[in-house]
């Protein structure tokens, strides 16, 4: 169980911190997508006007740093369970 947690933790820590950091335009794809997306579903509802924006790449790169503490305790965890 220790070590599933140290593993989970490790990769959530590493998928968020590359959003949080922005590597290779990841925040910026996730925000871009999101806008694509509204975009999408008020078309497909018959609405003509702009959706607003409300995904944007900081929006993302606030929650990879969620995402990123929250795997660093887990892996944090794992590590002392596993030294019991």
């Amino acid at each position: 169980m220790a070590w599933f947690l140290v593993l989970i933790g490790l990769a959530s820590f590493v998928a968020g911190g590359a959003v949080a950091c922005n590597i290779r335009g990841a925040a910026t794809a996730l925000g871009e997508s999101s806008q694509r997306n509204q975009a999408l579903r008020a078309a497909a509802r018959g609405e003509l006007g702009l959706p607003s924006r409300q995904g944007s790449a900081a929006l993302f790169r606030w929650l990879g740093a969620a995402v990123g503490l929250s795997g660093l305790f887990l892996a944090l965890t794992g590590l002392v369970l596993l030294t019991r």
